[in-house]
This record gives C-alpha cells, structure tokens and sequence, in this order.
C-alpha cells in the first residue's frame, strides 16, 4: 500500500467543491474507479479515464462483464 497526497485541481471539476480532493486523490493514485453514494460525484460518472459508480452498479459490472474495469 502506499500513501497518496492529494494536490490541488486546476479548474472546479465537481459541483461541490469539496469533493474535488476525492478526485485529485484519484488521479493521483492511478484509480480506474471510484465507488460512492456522492450525489454530486455521481453526477460526473466519469472524470478522465476514472469511472464514478455507485456500489451495485460497480458489483454488476464487475459480475456480468468479461473483463473487468482494471483491464
């Protein structure tokens, strides 16, 4: 495991501001996901090459796909 810090974004991605760190956090650790109820994460579903889903569509995704998101 290895820890990441967080670096401030460019421009305002999110419509709360404050969950852009979740996405900077993302970008930074090279995520191919991010799993969470946000609403206003949700609102994005992708941001570059990262998908934002929330926890059943990740699970139904990953069990009736043939490949997975990390692929």
């Amino acid at each position: 495991m290895e820890k990441i810090k967080a670096f401030p974004l460019k421009e305002k991605i999110c419509r709360d501001p404050d969950d852009d760190w979740i996405l900077s956090t993302a970008l930074e650790g090279e995520a191919n996901c991010i799993i969470t109820g946000d609403r206003d994460l949700l609102t994005l579903s992708k941001y570059q090459e990262i998908f934002i889903l929330k926890p059943e569509e990740f699970w139904k995704f990953e069990s009736t796909s043939s490949s997975t998101i990390s692929q």
